[in-house]
C-alpha cells in the first residue's frame, strides 16, 4: 500500500462489507527507510488510508531479518488486536 490504489480499495472494501467493523489493516515495512519500493513512511500511508477508511483500525508491521521473527511480530499484533482469540481471523 505504497501507494494506495484502486485494487487495494476492492480488497479493502471487500473486507469491510463481509466483516463490517471487525476489521484491521497491518502495513509491513513500518520500519522502512525511503526507497524507490517505499516512497511513503509508516505514518504517511497510515493517513492516506485513514483519509478514505477514518475508523479502519491499523498497526505497523516492521521488517524482520527472517521468517520466524516476521510471523511472531505478526501473531504479537493479532494477539493484542484479538486478546489471543485468533481463531476468526483472516487475511485478504
Amino acid at each position: 500500500m505504497c501507494p494506495v490504489h484502486l485494487g487495494h480499495q476492492v480488497i479493502i472494501d471487500t473486507m469491510l462489507d463481509y466483516h463490517k467493523n471487525n476489521c484491521a489493516l497491518i502495513l509491513g515495512s513500518s520500519n522502512a527507510d525511503f526507497t524507490l519500493r517505499n516512497f511513503f513512511n509508516y505514518k504517511e500511508r497510515r493517513d492516506f488510508i485513514k483519509t478514505l477508511y477514518p475508523d479502519i483500525d491499523i498497526a505497523g508491521l516492521a521488517d524482520q531479518h527472517n521468517d520466524e521473527l516476521w510471523i511472531q511480530s505478526l501473531d504479537d499484533i493479532i494477539g493484542l488486536k484479538y486478546k489471543g482469540d485468533i481463531k476468526n481471523v483472516l487475511f485478504w
